[in-house]
């Protein structure tokens, strides 16, 4: 009898760990953030609920997000700086006039990182379920001049 709880707890244990290393795409609640950077903003759509942490140094600005799920979005404009993701191997590369993305895949979770007029974007962490998710937030990123 005793056995047999055990495996019944062991098993709701394992559903309830995997249902909750992935964000639900159904009935997500999204927010678009706005953040300025050096010489440009960007807009993005994000899934909630999440942390921003933002940092101002002397040659750049960077954006922080952190996701339940572990993944994590960075925005980046300037310069002295460089992040672990920047050392990664990509498996896939492609260029166009106004974006190049790197991707692929560390410690069997994905990243990317693009270049979009001078401001990266990466996102890392992510599981194979969440990849599509995280990659419509890149591509669907909003960069833009900040008039002065």
């Amino acid at each position: 009898m005793r056995t047999d709880f055990n495996k019944v707890f062991f098993l709701i244990s394992i559903f309830f760990l995997v249902g909750c290393s992935a964000i639900k795409q159904e009935g997500l609640s999204y927010k678009v953030e706005c953040q300025a950077l050096l010489s440009k903003e960007f807009k993005v759509k994000l899934p909630q609920p999440y942390h921003l942490q933002k940092e101002n140094y002397e040659e750049g600005v960077a954006c922080f997000y952190s996701f339940a799920d572990g993944a994590y979005i960075i925005v980046f404009q300037g310069a002295m700086m460089k992040f672990t993701i920047d050392n990664y191997k990509p498996c896939k590369k492609r260029e166009n006039k106004h974006r190049m993305v790197h991707s692929g895949i560390h410690n069997r979770k994905y990243w990317r990182k693009d270049i979009i007029d001078g401001v990266s974007v990466y996102y890392d962490n992510v599981t194979k379920e969440n990849k599509s998710l995280y990659n419509k937030i890149l591509d669907d990123i909003s960069i833009i001049n900040i008039k002065k």
